[in-house]
């Protein structure tokens, strides 16, 4: 294969690539858009917990109103417990989609 084909490859493969506990990986747009929300909150030095739940939350209902083409089940689950609370319930993670192992540590640092 040549260098132009794994390129095409590489962008069909759909999501975005971010940084998590030292490695490279790829996760939904919105996943992504979230991760950045934490990140920017981790980074402020004036932290409006109220306003970052809200924002996130904003997020999951526009990735449930307008899914992307090939959205997993398993991302429409994460979508959908964010909007139920599971993950403001007890500071616990409390189910086990993929996507929640990137919230589970909020290792994302400035």
């Amino acid at each position: 294969m040549g260098g132009m084909e794994l390129f095409c490859l590489n962008i069909f493969k759909g999501g975005v690539a971010i940084d998590f506990q030292g490695e490279t990986i790829r996760v939904p747009h919105r996943v992504a858009d979230i991760v950045g929300l934490i990140k920017e909150y981790n980074c402020s030095e004036v932290k409006d917990v109220y306003k970052l739940y809200a924002d996130i939350r904003k997020k999951a209902q526009d990735a449930l109103d307008n899914p992307r083409t090939g959205q997993k089940q398993s991302t429409k689950d994460f979508y959908q417990n964010v909007l139920d609370n599971l993950y403001v319930a007890h500071d616990v993670m409390v189910v086990e989609p993929n996507e929640d192992n990137l919230i589970r540590n909020n290792q994302f640092n400035c």
